[in-house]
């Protein structure tokens, strides 16, 4: 309640905006009133005078006049003789010191001004439409200036109430100028900012705020792009229809108050009432009809209605932000200055279009500090989401390739960013031989630092562009790893993926001896590798998590290659690190890589290479273990490595 009571204050502060202090009187002006003998005089306060006719058909009351609260605006009214459709509206003006002054007409259709008896210009002649917009007229040099102004009723209608600007020529000059580059600039701002918000949304369709609050500004343009301060329109087309005119300036009201309610909803989703939304644009769109297929004077009389639910909207706005704000909603902070000015601008402009209050507009301050706060918001939200795609791609490249983040930032689905199929690929089994019998205290660690290096190794030359890198690891088992050399990256060194394959192993048994011997475990440690090659396949799950894998037969036959290494030790009865490989890749070495090969007969009994019944030879190559240095740990034996090292998926 507190919040609403601030809140109301606030409201009370803008619309009492309009009520100024009098200054020093530098004249006054008389009001005569056409065919009485009363006349009225008032002090004039600033250079430029304004002076707003309001004719009217009472025969009744054949005149009056109201004193406004602005110190240099008056209200007055002529007296319209019966069977005639002529008002003449009379003021004379008396200056202390002789000056120049210029008088702004706005846009009546059918208007003669007098400067006492002399006409100065004749603007239109029924039924024929003259050009529209504001006129300067000047009158003179003087300290007595009495205006008679005759207007002509047009459609059945008088004008809308407009008011006349009086004062000094060259301070009525330089006001013109402002309030056309103040109409250029408002506009403008409206166009630039509807077409942002129109971009948005047609760029990312879940953005009903963004769409919402174009289609407000659009309303809210559309209307003051016809207002009498901006004329937009009647500026490029000055002949525009009276009639329709009146139509667009309504239509945009009603429109932009719909939207306006439903780019809160989208601000601050389920904090509007649906049958509140579905009155506001049932009722919105009904005026809209009633305004295209009627004439001013029916649509207009209805739009008093409507002002009703003008307030219901605002009011309805005030207990969504009032609901956002105590679910400390994103946004809630800037748009507090939205609601507070957009509702005192509304009751501000309903009250002064209805005569129920004399005050300045308020509505174009309003937009401007709406799309302000809108600014605000969208740059604050997407800041945030920023912010968290930054972080989002920083932890996603933790678990996949940057590629693949890339990708999907660009909208490539996740199945489209790793290669899918069958390829040929030459597959490396790495494991730490006997590792569940190493007790050292620092061994997990060492062991975590081994298999990042062993990552690393295989990330060099890594290019997201071209999709390519030394190796894929495919797993990683606590104690050992599968990885791929070919596919699903390309090798980008060499043609031959064997020489790259037999020298990632080699690296890994360097890195291995490595971290081990900074353990200074009492017994030499040793690890093994096994290499196959043949046809994999990389694939996506088609159902569940969509996470990518690779599977195929040289998989299977890498971990028993790799497992090879018990038989090895116990016919050779040397206990080593371990890189045992496939025939086929044996083939596709260089010679020099060969070189370091030796020879094992698969034919001789006890040879045999499990699940691999065909093969007739193989080939290994012995690397240097970690040494034993130091006290600590257990003796590791060939018999304490036997097991079949990483599990490959089949």
């Amino acid at each position: 309640m507190l919040l609403f009571h601030k809140l109301w204050i606030i409201i009370l502060l803008f619309c009492s905006l309009g009520k100024q202090a009098a200054a020093q009187p530098i004249g006054r002006v008389d009001l005569s009133l056409a065919d009485l003998k009363q006349n009225f005089s008032l002090a004039l306060n600033e250079n430029i005078w304004r002076i707003e006719p309001k004719p009217t058909d009472s025969t009744e009351k054949d005149a009056f006049l109201e004193k406004g609260t602005h110190p240099t605006q008056f209200l007055t009214a002529a007296h319209i003789s019966p069977g005639t459709d002529v008002a003449i509206f009379q003021a004379t003006l008396h200056l202390d010191h002789r000056a120049e002054l210029s008088i702004m007409i706005p846009e009546y259709p059918f208007y003669e001004l007098y400067l006492g008896e002399r006409l100065l210009v004749k603007h239109g002649e029924p039924p024929n439409h003259p050009q529209r917009l504001y006129r300067e007229v000047y009158l003179g040099e003087g300290t007595v200036f009495p205006l008679k102004f005759k207007v002509q009723r047009h459609d059945d209608l008088w004008a809308p109430y407009t008011l006349f600007r009086v004062g000094l020529s060259q301070r009525i000059s330089q006001s013109q100028k402002m309030t056309e580059f103040y109409g250029a600039f408002f506009l403008g701002l409206i166009v630039i900012t509807t077409l942002y918000h129109l971009a948005l949304a047609l760029i990312i369709p879940q953005n009903k705020q963004s769409f919402y609050f174009a289609l407000f500004l659009l309303g809210v343009g559309l209307r003051a792009s016809l207002s009498d301060s901006h004329q937009i329109l009647i500026r490029i087309h000055p002949h525009f229809s009276w009639e329709w005119s009146w139509k667009l300036g309504f239509i945009g009201y009603f429109a932009s108050l719909a939207a306006f309610l439903s780019f809160v909803e989208a601000l601050f989703p389920q904090t509007v009432p649906k049958y509140a939304r579905r009155l506001v644009w049932r009722a919105a769109i009904l005026m809209i009809l009633l305004t295209l297929i009627t004439k001013v004077n029916v649509y207009s009389v209805a739009t008093n209605y409507f002002h009703l639910l003008t307030f219901f909207t605002m009011g309805i706005s005030l207990r969504s932000f009032a609901r956002a704000w105590r679910l400390s909603m994103p946004g809630v902070k800037p748009f507090i200055a939205t609601v507070v000015v957009m509702t005192a601008a509304v009751i501000n402009d309903v009250l002064i279009i209805t005569f129920m209050l004399q005050s300045q507009p308020l509505l174009d301050i309003a937009i401007m500090v709406s799309i302000f706060s809108q600014t605000v918001i969208i740059s604050y939200n997407y800041a945030n989401s920023f912010r968290d795609i930054v972080h989002v791609h920083k932890q996603l490249q933790k678990i996949v390739y940057k590629h693949v983040v890339t990708q999907i930032a660009q909208g490539r689905n996740l199945e489209e960013t790793m290669p899918v199929g069958n390829q040929e690929a030459v597959v490396l089994s790495f494991d730490v031989i006997g590792s569940s019998h190493i007790k050292h205290p620092q061994f997990n660690r060492a062991l975590e630092r081994l298999m990042a290096a062993c990552q690393e190794i295989l990330h060099e030359g890594y290019d997201p562009f071209t999709v390519s890198a030394r190796g894929y690891r495919i797993k990683e088992m606590g104690d050992g790893l599968l990885a791929s050399i070919g596919f699903p990256l390309a090798n980008p060194d060499r043609e031959s993926h064997a020489d790259t394959a037999v020298e990632t192993a080699i690296r890994f048994c360097d890195v291995f001896r490595a971290e081990m011997e900074k353990l200074q475990y009492a017994a030499p440690l040793y690890c093994s590798v096994g290499i196959t090659q043949g046809r994999i396949e990389g694939f996506f799950p088609k159902s569940g998590i969509k996470q990518y894998d690779i599977r195929g037969r040289p998989l299977i036959l890498a971990t028993r290659y790799e497992s090879m290494r018990n038989i090895v030790f116990k016919v050779t009865g040397e206990a080593s690190s371990l890189i045992f490989i496939q025939d086929e890749v044996y083939q596709g070495l260089s010679p020099s890589m060969q070189h370091d090969f030796e020879r094992w007969d698969c034919l001789q009994k006890g040879h045999r290479i499990r699940d691999d019944v065909n093969a007739v030879q193989a080939w290994y190559c012995r690397r240097p273990g970690a040494a034993a240095s130091g006290t600590q740990g257990s003796t590791i034996t060939p018999s304490d490595s036997i097991g079949p090292g990483p599990r490959a998926v089949s």
